[in-house]
């Protein structure tokens, strides 16, 4: 499993984030504070405040999937 830090901003960053999470078979959760919100649920990426850094986490042990994963949320990442 691999958590990163990122920034949305936007709704259309929400709508990205959203898109790119659908694309995979594996669990990706967002955490903010005491709350897991499925990152495939875009019902829940909009009840979150998305104007202050979140955490994104892909549940797998495949690297190739964690990397791939990384890439293409690479815009967002804001530390490591």
């Amino acid at each position: 499993m691999n958590t990163y830090t990122i920034e949305l901003h936007t709704i259309d960053g929400a709508k990205k984030l959203n898109a790119v999470a659908l694309t995979y078979e594996e669990d990706i959760d967002i955490i903010k504070g005491r709350y897991v919100i499925d990152a495939k649920s875009i019902l829940g990426i909009f009840s979150l405040d998305i104007s202050k850094p979140i955490q994104v986490k892909i549940h797998t042990d495949n690297d190739v999937i964690m990397n791939q994963f990384k890439n293409d949320i690479s815009e967002f990442i804001v530390e490591e």
